[in-house]
């Protein structure tokens, strides 16, 4: 009876085979994201550990920094559109060569130290 079925069996392994081989496979993919969540999780709490005094007020009143952003939209996009010609040159500053070549307009000198 085995004889009759022995390529059946063999078939059988073949497919077992494929589906080990791709539970390891996903079994790697499950723990290696196991691992960076674990990773990405003690970040966080560090994080939120040492900003929590400077984070306070927002996550306190959140509805108030909603409000100072809704409030300077048009400030804030203003801001962004002035400063894209800026960061336009200032980005290509490193392309100047091996030095750091830059202009900025209205920056005030630099203090004499002496």
């Amino acid at each position: 009876m085995l004889d009759e079925r022995d390529e059946d069996i063999v078939a059988l392994m073949r497919d077992a085979d494929v589906l080990f081989r791709a539970l390891v496979s996903r079994r790697e993919a499950i723990h290696n994201l196991l691992t960076s969540t674990s990773t990405l999780s003690r970040e966080l709490t560090l994080l939120v550990k040492q900003s929590r005094a400077d984070l306070k007020p927002a996550l306190t009143h959140p509805e108030n920094v909603v409000n100072v952003l809704n409030k300077n939209e048009d400030n804030l996009d203003n801001s962004l559109r002035l400063m894209a010609p800026f960061y336009t040159v200032f980005a290509n500053t490193p392309g100047t060569g091996p030095r750091f070549d830059t202009y900025i307009q209205n920056m005030p000198p630099a203090p004499q130290v002496g």
